[in-house]
């Protein structure tokens, strides 16, 4: 069996669009849309026996994973502040705009890792300049600067197992305007 072929044949149910046009420059994403929990992924004419819910419960329950807490950490962010959520884009140059066009960058941190550890995690943060996302090149480029005109330094504050129950974040959250109001400085 030739594993590449039947890999080639997995595919979520209704993404069957054509992902480009031969006389386009660049090979277009398809739109982003919400999918269902529920939808099912398909071989050929058939599903294949697991929904994409059953992919998100496998690849996302850990939410003490460093990458999987920032996610978290824009979502709570973004449920706090009432902003309308959109399939998430992880080559914006900033997590969230509020409907008044402000742009937000969330950062997280946390003690406690998903991992073993010796002693408790120092939470750091960095990357809070980066170059912008040239869409019709499809690389960054630019001068590295800050992208977002908020910054949210989100804290998972939990510092023994017991108490870092992952449906019960235990977030503290403070926020920084950037370096053109003055309150942040530009050291990379």
């Amino acid at each position: 069996m030739n594993i590449s072929v039947v890999l080639e044949q997995f595919v979520v149910a209704g993404y069957h669009e054509p992902l480009y046009r031969k006389d386009e420059i660049m090979i277009k994403p398809t739109p982003k849309k919400f999918i269902s929990p529920e939808s099912q992924f398909v071989n050929g004419c058939e599903t294949a026996g697991f929904s994409v819910g059953s992919f998100w419960q496998w690849a996302y329950s850990d939410l003490q994973q460093n990458n999987i807490r920032g996610i978290l950490a824009e979502f709570i962010v973004a449920k706090a502040l009432n902003i309308p959520l959109s399939v998430r884009d992880t080559w914006d140059d900033y997590d969230l705009i509020t409907p008044d066009g402000i742009k937000i960058e969330i950062k997280s941190g946390a003690y406690l890792q998903s991992w073993e550890q010796n002693e408790l995690s120092k939470i750091v943060f960095t990357g809070l300049c980066g170059q912008a996302w040239d869409a019709e090149n499809g690389r960054r480029g630019g001068e590295a600067q800050f992208r977002a005109d908020i910054y949210i330094f989100a804290v998972q504050t939990a510092k023994c197992q017991l108490l870092a129950c992952p449906l019960v974040p235990h977030f503290l959250i403070s926020s920084s305007p950037t370096s053109d109001s003055g309150y942040m400085r530009t050291t990379r």
